[in-house]
Protein backbone atom coordinates (compact mmCIF):
# COMPACT_ATOMS: atom_id res chain seq x y z
CA UNK A 1 0.00 0.00 0.00
CA UNK A 2 2.65 2.41 0.95
CA UNK A 3 4.32 2.04 -2.45
CA UNK A 4 0.85 1.95 -4.14
CA UNK A 5 0.61 5.61 -2.04
CA UNK A 6 4.01 6.86 -3.20
CA UNK A 7 3.56 6.07 -7.04
CA UNK A 8 0.26 8.11 -6.84
CA UNK A 9 1.44 10.79 -4.87
CA UNK A 10 4.32 10.97 -7.69
CA UNK A 11 1.81 11.63 -10.77
CA UNK A 12 -0.29 13.82 -8.66
CA UNK A 13 2.71 15.91 -8.39
CA UNK A 14 3.40 15.78 -11.94
CA UNK A 15 -0.31 16.58 -12.40
CA UNK A 16 -0.05 19.94 -10.75
CA UNK A 17 2.83 20.65 -12.96
CA UNK A 18 0.54 20.75 -15.60
CA UNK A 19 1.43 21.17 -19.38
CA UNK A 20 0.50 17.72 -20.09
CA UNK A 21 -1.33 17.43 -23.58
CA UNK A 22 -2.21 13.82 -23.31
CA UNK A 23 -2.36 11.43 -20.16
CA UNK A 24 -2.67 7.89 -19.75
CA UNK A 25 -4.53 7.08 -16.86
CA UNK A 26 -4.93 3.35 -15.70
CA UNK A 27 -3.12 -0.60 -14.42
CA UNK A 28 -0.37 -2.21 -15.00
CA UNK A 29 -0.89 -2.39 -18.90
CA UNK A 30 -0.78 1.59 -18.82
CA UNK A 31 2.22 1.35 -16.24
CA UNK A 32 4.04 -0.81 -18.51
CA UNK A 33 4.12 1.84 -21.69
CA UNK A 34 7.36 2.37 -19.26
CA UNK A 35 9.26 -0.71 -20.04
CA UNK A 36 7.76 -3.08 -22.72
CA UNK A 37 6.26 -0.35 -24.86
CA UNK A 38 8.95 2.73 -24.04
CA UNK A 39 10.58 2.44 -27.44
CA UNK A 40 6.96 3.24 -29.44
CA UNK A 41 5.92 5.48 -26.53
CA UNK A 42 9.31 7.51 -27.08
CA UNK A 43 8.27 7.80 -30.96
CA UNK A 44 4.75 7.59 -31.22
CA UNK A 45 3.64 9.70 -27.74
CA UNK A 46 6.12 11.86 -26.58
CA UNK A 47 5.76 13.96 -29.45
CA UNK A 48 2.12 14.01 -28.62
CA UNK A 49 2.87 15.43 -25.17
CA UNK A 50 2.23 11.81 -23.66
CA UNK A 51 2.37 11.21 -19.98
CA UNK A 52 1.52 7.99 -18.54
CA UNK A 53 -0.25 6.94 -14.69
CA UNK A 54 -0.52 3.46 -14.60
CA UNK A 55 -0.16 1.35 -11.53
CA UNK A 56 -0.14 -2.45 -11.44
CA UNK A 57 -3.21 -4.17 -10.08
CA UNK A 58 -5.47 -1.37 -9.95
CA UNK A 59 -9.40 -1.68 -10.31
CA UNK A 60 -11.90 0.78 -11.35
CA UNK A 61 -11.85 1.89 -7.51
CA UNK A 62 -9.05 2.68 -7.55
CA UNK A 63 -8.58 4.40 -10.56
CA UNK A 64 -11.58 6.10 -9.58
CA UNK A 65 -9.63 7.24 -6.15
CA UNK A 66 -6.93 8.53 -8.04
CA UNK A 67 -8.69 10.78 -10.42
CA UNK A 68 -10.73 12.28 -7.20
CA UNK A 69 -7.27 12.95 -5.25
CA UNK A 70 -5.08 14.67 -7.69
CA UNK A 71 -3.88 12.96 -10.81
CA UNK A 72 -5.91 14.42 -13.14
CA UNK A 73 -6.83 18.19 -12.10
CA UNK A 74 -4.56 20.79 -12.97
CA UNK A 75 -2.32 18.37 -15.92
CA UNK A 76 -4.41 20.37 -18.39
CA UNK A 77 -4.83 17.60 -20.01
CA UNK A 78 -6.17 17.47 -23.30
CA UNK A 79 -7.19 14.16 -24.09
CA UNK A 80 -7.31 11.33 -21.21
CA UNK A 81 -6.77 7.52 -22.38
CA UNK A 82 -8.25 5.57 -20.24
CA UNK A 83 -7.64 1.90 -19.97
CA UNK A 84 -9.06 -0.31 -16.45
CA UNK A 85 -11.40 -3.06 -16.19
CA UNK A 86 -9.77 -6.40 -16.74
CA UNK A 87 -8.51 -6.43 -12.79
CA UNK A 88 -12.02 -5.91 -11.63
CA UNK A 89 -13.05 -9.42 -14.21
CA UNK A 90 -9.96 -11.11 -12.60
CA UNK A 91 -11.41 -10.97 -9.12
CA UNK A 92 -14.78 -11.66 -10.04
CA UNK A 93 -16.70 -8.53 -10.46
CA UNK A 94 -19.49 -9.39 -13.51
CA UNK A 95 -20.02 -6.95 -16.77
CA UNK A 96 -22.15 -4.66 -15.53
CA UNK A 97 -19.91 -3.73 -12.10
CA UNK A 98 -17.25 -3.65 -14.20
CA UNK A 99 -18.39 -1.22 -16.86
CA UNK A 100 -20.24 0.57 -14.34
CA UNK A 101 -17.12 1.20 -12.53
CA UNK A 102 -15.30 2.61 -15.95
CA UNK A 103 -18.14 4.64 -16.32
CA UNK A 104 -17.36 6.22 -13.01
CA UNK A 105 -13.34 6.92 -13.77
CA UNK A 106 -15.05 8.69 -16.98
CA UNK A 107 -17.34 10.43 -15.30
CA UNK A 108 -14.93 11.85 -12.60
CA UNK A 109 -12.41 12.53 -15.00
CA UNK A 110 -15.14 15.29 -17.18
CA UNK A 111 -15.79 16.73 -13.87
CA UNK A 112 -11.80 17.45 -13.23
CA UNK A 113 -11.16 18.61 -16.68
CA UNK A 114 -14.07 19.26 -18.61
CA UNK A 115 -12.63 20.24 -21.96
CA UNK A 116 -10.78 17.22 -22.22
CA UNK A 117 -11.80 14.16 -24.62
CA UNK A 118 -11.74 10.93 -22.51
CA UNK A 119 -10.73 7.83 -25.54
CA UNK A 120 -12.43 4.71 -23.13
CA UNK A 121 -10.24 1.48 -24.37
CA UNK A 122 -12.38 -1.20 -24.61
CA UNK A 123 -10.51 -4.64 -22.05
CA UNK A 124 -8.30 -6.67 -23.72
CA UNK A 125 -8.86 -9.90 -24.87
CA UNK A 126 -6.93 -12.70 -22.39
CA UNK A 127 -6.46 -15.87 -21.51
CA UNK A 128 -6.37 -19.23 -23.65
CA UNK A 129 -9.07 -19.72 -25.84
CA UNK A 130 -11.24 -18.26 -28.38
CA UNK A 131 -14.28 -15.77 -27.85
CA UNK A 132 -16.67 -18.85 -26.18
CA UNK A 133 -14.51 -18.98 -23.23
CA UNK A 134 -15.99 -17.47 -19.86
CA UNK A 135 -13.45 -14.81 -19.87
CA UNK A 136 -13.83 -13.73 -22.85
CA UNK A 137 -17.54 -13.52 -23.39
CA UNK A 138 -17.32 -11.18 -19.95
CA UNK A 139 -14.62 -9.05 -21.79
CA UNK A 140 -17.15 -8.87 -24.59
CA UNK A 141 -19.79 -7.82 -22.57
CA UNK A 142 -18.09 -5.20 -20.73
CA UNK A 143 -17.13 -3.93 -24.59
CA UNK A 144 -20.56 -3.77 -25.64
CA UNK A 145 -21.61 -1.51 -22.74
CA UNK A 146 -19.14 0.76 -22.77
CA UNK A 147 -18.88 1.66 -26.32
CA UNK A 148 -22.60 2.52 -25.37
CA UNK A 149 -20.43 5.97 -23.52
CA UNK A 150 -19.22 6.93 -26.81
CA UNK A 151 -20.99 10.40 -27.61
CA UNK A 152 -18.83 11.38 -31.07
CA UNK A 153 -17.84 14.10 -28.51
CA UNK A 154 -15.76 14.57 -25.83
CA UNK A 155 -15.91 10.40 -25.05
CA UNK A 156 -14.64 7.86 -27.49
CA UNK A 157 -14.59 4.44 -27.19
CA UNK A 158 -12.05 2.24 -29.14
CA UNK A 159 -11.92 -1.62 -28.96
CA UNK A 160 -8.77 -3.17 -30.55
CA UNK A 161 -9.93 -6.61 -29.62
CA UNK A 162 -9.51 -8.00 -33.36
CA UNK A 163 -6.12 -6.90 -33.74
CA UNK A 164 -5.09 -8.96 -30.73
CA UNK A 165 -6.69 -12.06 -31.61
CA UNK A 166 -5.42 -14.96 -34.56
CA UNK A 167 -7.47 -16.12 -37.25
CA UNK A 168 -9.16 -19.16 -34.99
CA UNK A 169 -10.07 -16.13 -32.38
CA UNK A 170 -6.90 -16.92 -29.84
CA UNK A 171 -4.90 -14.07 -28.50
CA UNK A 172 -1.75 -13.87 -30.52
CA UNK A 173 0.82 -15.20 -28.18
CA UNK A 174 3.82 -12.95 -29.83
CA UNK A 175 1.45 -10.05 -28.46
CA UNK A 176 1.42 -11.03 -24.89
CA UNK A 177 3.81 -12.76 -22.10
CA UNK A 178 3.62 -15.88 -21.46
CA UNK A 179 0.71 -14.63 -18.95
CA UNK A 180 -1.96 -14.22 -21.96
CA UNK A 181 -2.80 -10.59 -20.33
CA UNK A 182 0.64 -8.45 -20.33
CA UNK A 183 1.32 -7.25 -23.52
CA UNK A 184 4.86 -7.55 -25.26
CA UNK A 185 6.58 -4.96 -27.32
CA UNK A 186 4.66 -6.28 -30.19
CA UNK A 187 1.15 -5.91 -28.75
CA UNK A 188 1.88 -2.58 -27.48
CA UNK A 189 2.41 -1.61 -31.30
CA UNK A 190 -0.79 -2.72 -32.13
CA UNK A 191 -1.69 -0.36 -29.45
CA UNK A 192 -0.60 2.21 -30.65
CA UNK A 193 -1.41 1.40 -34.16
CA UNK A 194 -5.01 1.26 -33.16
CA UNK A 195 -5.15 4.41 -30.90
CA UNK A 196 -3.14 7.00 -33.26
CA UNK A 197 -5.46 7.48 -36.06
CA UNK A 198 -8.25 8.54 -33.32
CA UNK A 199 -5.80 11.08 -31.41
CA UNK A 200 -5.40 12.45 -34.98
CA UNK A 201 -9.39 13.20 -35.20
CA UNK A 202 -9.92 14.40 -31.45
CA UNK A 203 -9.86 18.35 -31.54
CA UNK A 204 -7.37 19.82 -29.43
Amino acid sequence: MAHWLEQHEAYAERARRGGIDLLFLGDSLTYAWNFDGREIWATDFVPLGGVTFGIGGDRTGDVLWRVEHGEVEGSGAATVVLEVGTNDLAVGAGAEATADGVEACVRAIQAKVPRATVVVMGIFPRGMGDGTTPMRRLIAGVNARLAKLDDRKRVRFLDLTPGFLDSAGAVGPELYHPDLIHLSAAGYRVWSDGLRPLLARIPR
